[in-house]
């Protein structure tokens, strides 16, 4: 949107970290907690600030920007 290549780049960044790090690779959902280098925190896939809505909510809005563009 901003046509600038370093929003790109920190785009596809955090992209590339939140598929490799929070995503439970043994079943179809996301971790709530990594620490700072990226390691589960807690193997809770839910909680008060974490629901089944929020994370397809996010993933839809970033589909639906980028088909805008």
């Amino acid at each position: 949107m901003t046509g600038n290549q370093q929003c790109l780049h920190w785009f596809e960044k955090v992209h590339d970290y939140t598929w490799n790090h929070f995503k439970d690779p043994d079943y179809p959902e996301w971790y709530g907690y990594l620490d700072r280098y990226g390691k589960v925190q807690l193997p809770l896939k839910g909680g008060k600030w974490k629901g089944c809505f929020h994370v397809p909510r996010g993933l839809f809005q970033v589909w639906k920007t980028l088909e805008k563009l």
